[in-house]
This record gives C-alpha cells, sequence and structure tokens, in this order.
C-alpha cells in the first residue's frame, strides 16, 4: 500500500499529492490517517509528558526535586493530611502540556534499546542518536536515565524510519520506531533533527529513483550535506 496523497485543511481543503511523505506531525498523524501500520507507546508504556512549573514561596535550602515532593505528599497523607498547606504558590506554567510519546510507526526493521548497547552497526546507518534513555514512569512519577554504551553514540537506520506496509511513508522524531528503551532516547530534539533530514532525503530519492530506494545512496546525499550518520564521523 502507498499513499498517493494527503488532504489538509488550511482555509479550506487542500489536496497534496506527492511520491513519498514524511511524517515529522509528533503524533503519528499522517501514518495514523493514511492508514499505515501504528502503535500507541510501546506494550501499554507510555513516557509521561508533563508541564514546565515555576514555584515561589520556597526556601533556598529545600530539596525541590520530583522524589523529594513525591516523598513529602506521601508522608503527609500517611498522617492524615489531606493537602499539603506549606507557603508555596504558583507563579507560571508553560503555555500546554508537553507530550513525550504518541503513536509511532511500524517500521521496516525497528531499533532495540539491544542493538544499541551491543554496539550494533548497520550498513544503512542514517542519522546518530546520543542521547540516553531518559524515562519518566506515570505509575511512580520517578524519572531515570540511561546512557549508551560507554556514553558514545549510536547509529540510527533507515529501517526504523520507513513504514513497513506504506513503504513510500517515513517518519522522523518520535514518530521513529524505537522499542520502549530506544524510543524514549530517539524522542530527542537533536535527535529529531537528524532523523527529519534523513527521512527528508531518503523520501526525495525514492521520489526520485521510483519504487527501490538506495540506502547507499540516501547515505552519500546525507554526508554531502555535512551529516554525521556514523560512530567515525565524531572522531
Amino acid at each position: 500500500m502507498c499513499t498517493r496523497s494527503v488532504t489538509a485543511f488550511s482555509e479550506g481543503l487542500h489536496e497534496i499529492s506527492g511520491h513519498a511523505f514524511v511524517d515529522a506531525s509528533g503524533e503519528g498523524d499522517l501514518a495514523w490517517f493514511a492508514g499505515a501500520s501504528t502503535r500507541y507507546g510501546n506494550h501499554h508504556m507510555i513516557n509521561v509528558g508533563s508541564l514546565g512549573t515555576r514555584f515561589g514561596g520556597v526556601a533556598a535550602d529545600n530539596e525541590v526535586s520530583a522524589e523529594a515532593l513525591t516523598e513529602a505528599i506521601r508522608a503527609a497523607e500517611s498522617h492524615g493530611v489531606k493537602g499539603l498547606t506549606e507557603k508555596a504558590y504558583l507563579v507560571s506554567t508553560g503555555p500546554e502540556f508537553g507530550t513525550r510519546e504518541s503513536r509511532h510507526i511500524n517500521s521496516a526493521g525497528q531499533l532495540g534499546w539491544a542493538d544499541v548497547e551491543s554496539g550494533r552497526t548497520t550498513i544503512d546507518s542514517v542519522a546518530l542518536g546520543a542521547w540516553g534513555v531518559e524515562w519518566h514512569d506515570w505509575k511512580t512519577f520517578r524519572s531515570t536515565f540511561k546512557a549508551p554504551l560507554g556514553g558514545t553514540a549510536y547509529g540510527i537506520p533507515l529501517s526504523c524510519l520507513r513504514s513497513v506496509d506504506t513503504p513510500n511513508l517515513f517518519a522522523a522524531g518520535r514518530t521513529a520506531d524505537g522499542d520502549e528503551q530506544a524510543g524514549a532516547s530517539l524522542r530527542v530534539m537533536g535527535t529529531a533533527f537528524s532523523t527529519g533530514q534523513a527521512a527528508g532525503v531518503a523520501a526525495a530519492h525514492l521520489a526520485q529513483d521510483g519504487s527501490k530506494l538506495d540506502a547507499t545512496k540516501v547515505r552519500t546525499s546525507l554526508r554531502s550535506q555535512g551529516a554525521a550518520i556514523d560512530i567515525e564521523d565524531l572522531r
């Protein structure tokens, strides 16, 4: 199945035709509405979103980490306190909730954290990821961070950016296909830039060359644009 056109709304409905498409919506909207294979999160696990906030009335020497606040709330509740009555007050919040994870495409080849940890290299690497597994658990409200093996970067294969059942559809950013841990690393902004560039170049090559996509040509084009696509490029 290939997608041939997209209907968009901007001061009316517009049909946009193309030979290849890139879903960089952050939510996997294009893939979802096109009928491509997608999923929400990984195995019922989702990296929880958050809203940036600023508080006043808190003493400078107080610990205000998420863990400390959670423990304080639990301690107060264990003594029958229904709500904390400290002198803290809300100063400001962000304009909207931030979403860390939503839909992913189901790709031709998912990137797994085991691949990252083993240092596995691929001949179709088109971008590098350097952020660790940043996980924000919705059950415990605790955040954890696990760096890539050796604290270095890892290769992101073209296969995890290409839809498994819609071959002219590519995904970038957090819509790319990673398992629970790899996805928690792929989603960050720096990596979204590099996978966006890679997906765009791949889509252009597919549109130009037809149904066959040559990863070597994609890599050559990316290198000509100054992209770092292999670990050796960092040395």
